[in-house]
């Protein structure tokens, strides 16, 4: 992604989401997203907003795909319910990899149910479902372990939604060639 594209101080989410919010804004306290201190909102089309209690970082867009039929542009967006989405978003985390954060929104009261910061190191360059039928959903991250480490396997995350909780539970590890065949796309 190019520089000017991936480091904006600021940039806005257009979402397609039934009910839910017609936008995500990341604005950078400081109006230099290098310094890691984007504040994430979102925002419905009579005005209403919501902080989405992130902790300040920096959030590029992304290419990655998380129900992208009822999405954000630059996010994955999951729903399991008519009430309730989940924003997948990348934080970078120079000079590793990105990592995967979630925020759990209930969109009929405007409130943040629950927010994992850090759910794990992501495979590319954005979260990719790899499973996202009934029960949890399943995306491939790194499970610990350091960029060069050649042990380092990546292993399937479920993420479910528990009541008003989302709940993180490492699967299998996965090869090379379960890899190549992509993301999930609902």
């Amino acid at each position: 992604m190019p520089f000017d594209i991936y480091f904006k101080p600021a940039w806005t989410s257009s979402c397609s989401i039934a009910g839910g919010p017609s936008e995500i804004r990341f604005e950078s306290a400081s109006g230099d997203a290098t310094n890691d201190d984007m504040q994430v909102m979102a925002a419905w089309p009579d005005g209403r907003s919501v902080d989405l209690g992130m902790k300040p970082g920096l959030f590029p867009p992304t290419e990655g795909s998380a129900g992208l039929d009822r999405g954000c542009k630059g996010i994955g967006v999951t729903v399991p319910n008519r009430q309730l989405v989940v924003l997948w978003l990348k934080r970078d985390d120079r000079p590793l990899n990105g990592r995967l954060a979630l925020v759990l929104l209930d969109i009929n009261r405007l409130r943040v149910l629950d927010v994992i910061n850090n759910v794990g190191e992501l495979i590319g360059d954005g979260p990719c479902l790899t499973h996202g039928g009934a029960g949890p959903y399943e995306t491939v991250l790194y499970d610990g372990g350091a960029d060069d480490d050649p042990n380092r396997r990546p292993r399937i995350m479920r993420i479910d939604v528990v009541g008003e909780r989302l709940r993180l539970a490492w699967a299998g590890y996965v090869s090379k060639t379960t890899l190549l065949g992509g993301c999930f796309h609902p």
